[in-house]
C-alpha cells in the first residue's frame, strides 16, 4: 500500500454568489482545499468522492437616504458581521 503523503488536487469549480468553504465526505469527515492527505481509502487505486461546501455571499446595498456612505455596496459572507454597521443589524429582519 503507498504511505506517501499527497497535496489534494485543489478545488476547481465555481458556484454563482458563492465562495468554496471544504470538502466533506457522506460520513462528515472534512478537509481543506489542498489538504496533505494519505491512505483515503484502505484499496490500492480506489476513487474517493468528496461534496463541496458552499457559503453564499450576498450584495448588500448602503442606501444614505441623504447621509454620505463610504461605499454604496459590498459582499458580505453569510454569517459574517462588517464593522459597527452590520453589527448594529443583528437580530433584526432585513428586506432583501
Amino acid at each position: 500500500m503507498d504511505v506517501s503523503f499527497k497535496t489534494a488536487t485543489p478545488n476547481g469549480f465555481a458556484k454563482t454568489k458563492h465562495t468554496f468553504e471544504k470538502w466533506t465526505t457522506n460520513t462528515g469527515i472534512t478537509y481543506t482545499n489542498r489538504q496533505v492527505v494519505q491512505n483515503l481509502t484502505a484499496t490500492h487505486g480506489a476513487t474517493f468522492q468528496l461534496n463541496a461546501q458552499w457559503t453564499p455571499l450576498y450584495t448588500v446595498t448602503f442606501l444614505g437616504t441623504g447621509a454620505e456612505v463610504s461605499t454604496s455596496e459590498m459582499i458580505v459572507k453569510h454569517g459574517s458581521k462588517y464593522g459597527e454597521y452590520m453589527s448594529m443589524l443583528i437580530g433584526r429582519t432585513l428586506k432583501i
